[in-house]
Order: C-alpha cells, then sequence, then structure tokens
C-alpha cells in the first residue's frame, strides 16, 4: 500500500527524532489539504514549540480532543490516523 507523502511525514514526525529535527522548522500547515492531517501537524508542531520534543500520538489525541473548532468526525479521523502510525511496524534495517 502507497502512503500519501502527507501521511508519510506526520507518521515520521512522531517516530524519527533525526528526521523531525530537521524536516519540522521547514513544514507549514499549508501543505496539509485534508483538515485531519492539518490538525495533527498543528498539534505537533505546538507540542514542539512548547517541549522541543517528539509528541506521541496520544498527546496529540489529547490535544485535538480539547479543541472546540474540531467535530467529532474529525476527531474520529484524526484518532484513525494516529492508530494507523501506531500499527505500523517499523523496520529495524532502516
Amino acid at each position: 500500500m502507497n502512503e500519501r507523502i502527507e501521511r508519510t511525514i506526520l507518521r515520521n514526525l512522531f517516530r524519527n527524532e533525526e528526521f523531525y529535527r530537521k524536516v519540522l522548522p521547514f513544514i507549514k500547515s499549508d501543505y496539509y489539504e485534508e483538515l485531519n492531517e492539518k490538525v495533527i501537524f498543528e498539534e505537533i508542531r505546538k507540542f514542539a514549540d512548547k517541549y522541543d520534543r517528539l509528541p506521541t500520538e496520544e498527546v496529540v489525541l489529547i490535544e485535538v480532543e480539547r479543541r472546540t473548532d474540531v467535530s467529532d468526525q474529525t476527531f474520529g479521523e484524526v484518532r484513525s490516523i494516529c492508530q494507523s502510525f501506531t500499527d505500523v511496524k517499523e523496520d529495524p534495517t532502516k
């Protein structure tokens, strides 16, 4: 299954510290057309700005749930995306 580049970037922002440090400063939320992906990215950015480290999927979900501008449907989509990142088995050879 081919993953869209936007999802690949989000997944790596959760999983890969080196990628996170090198890429996050150059990414803007405008790059995300799908609302659910944009919301995830915004929460990653807020967490990074505040704590200067990788967020967990759980932290992002908690913050998205607190937002008043996110519908239940969007929250469900965000949860599904975050769970898909957790379900992906990392290849230790990479």
